[in-house]
């Protein structure tokens, strides 16, 4: 079945402007990532809007340009994602491919074959980048819209990689407006992933939002039942307790434990570890502070915090590496606990069974 392209032109424009104006709309002063990613539908329909002209306009404005704002606007949706993840954006690997689009397609402007091909190439991988940072994340991000996402992602890759094969084999026409099969399938798939993704960004993002405000109402419940317990003049252990089994709840892939400083100042004691197993709170009961002394000892006798994202490899661990290993602990983020004075009384710690490094949120938290 084949279809008009230029028909198809005119639904793609019409429908990445609407949800460009849309998304940029609802993230107007609210969400820079939600601005980012409007501003790459608006570029993808610029990109269909110059494809359109070809044959009215110059070449370089209707091939170079236009591939030069699709590409942009691949690197805009990775930009953006990453940015969600709080992650660093490798700017060679996101924006990389669009200074090759734009030389290249101007070197390359009487050589429709090479051109076409490399093309499908070059966004094919660019939007393998969105698909590989949002799996990665995956499970460390909230609901179900990143889902819409990596699969807009998968298919414009699968369907540029398919393209890609037919160019280089020499079974399709071409010209970008020719009426066949793959060309019909690829501008349909366009519009397809243009909803999924537009949905799955507006989704997404609200999921975060309503993720965010249930975490800082479960954390305003932990904060209150501390201080009525501190109220009811209930006792430091059943106080610390609380507090960490609280916290658990609140981050439910981290064992908490809190350790304190005995009057001399010296040797940490044990004050509240409810999850950890009973002969690793018994062997560092009592130990010496010191730097080196594991993640807590340093913690305690530095007055820093101590982050060791793999105890099997880090030196602050090397006496008590085994011990680590019996307990199944993989990572130790220790925090020094202080008083009004700024003295050091005692730590509180974040085990992982996986090694792990703290994001801003964790030591937020």
């Amino acid at each position: 079945m084949f279809a008009d392209i230029p028909t198809l032109f005119m639904v793609i424009i019409a429908a990445g402007s609407t949800l460009a104006i849309a998304i940029g709309i609802v993230a107007w002063g609210r969400d820079r990532n939600l601005l980012l990613w409007a501003g790459a539908l608006a570029l993808h329909s610029v990109a269909y809007i110059l494809y359109s002209q070809r044959g009215q306009i110059s070449d370089t404005a209707s091939i170079v340009v236009a591939n030069m704002a699709l590409s942009s606007s691949f690197a805009l949706f990775a930009e953006g994602v990453l940015r969600f993840q709080h992650r660093p954006v490798p700017r060679v690997w996101v924006w990389g491919p669009v200074v090759v689009v734009t030389v290249s397609f101007y070197l390359l402007l009487h050589d429709m074959a090479t051109r076409v091909a490399l093309g499908s190439i070059l966004y094919a991988l660019q939007s393998l980048i969105v698909v590989i940072a949002l799996a990665q994340r995956r499970r460390t991000t909230a609901g179900r819209g990143q889902y819409l996402l990596i699969v807009g992602g998968v298919l414009i890759t699968l369907t540029f990689a398919v393209r890609t094969l037919g160019l280089i084999g020499g079974r399709i026409d071409t010209s970008f407006t020719a009426a066949n099969t793959l060309q019909t399938a690829t501008f349909l798939l366009a519009v397809v992933c243009l909803m999924l993704m537009g949905f799955g960004l507006v989704i997404m993002t609200m999921e975060r939002a309503q993720t965010q405000a249930e975490r800082a109402s479960r954390f305003e419940q932990i904060r209150s039942q501390s201080l009525e317990l501190l109220a009811s003049d209930a006792s430091l252990p059943r106080i610390l307790e609380a507090l960490v089994r609280g916290l658990e709840e609140f981050n439910l892939n981290a064992l908490c434990s809190i350790l304190l400083l005995d009057q001399n100042g010296q040797h940490l004691t044990h004050g509240a570890a409810p999850s950890l197993p009973d002969f690793y709170n018994k062997a560092v009961d009592g130990v010496a502070i010191g730097k080196g002394v594991g993640s807590c000892g340093t913690a305690a006798f530095t007055g820093e915090r101590a982050i060791a994202s793999d105890i099997a490899n880090h030196p602050d661990w090397a006496d008590f590496r085994a011990l680590a290993a019996r307990a199944q602990l993989a990572s130790c983020w220790s925090q020094p606990i202080r008083a009004a004075s700024g003295a050091v009384l005692g730590t509180f710690a974040v085990y992982h069974r996986v090694a792990s490094t703290p994001s801003q949120a964790d030591i937020y938290l």
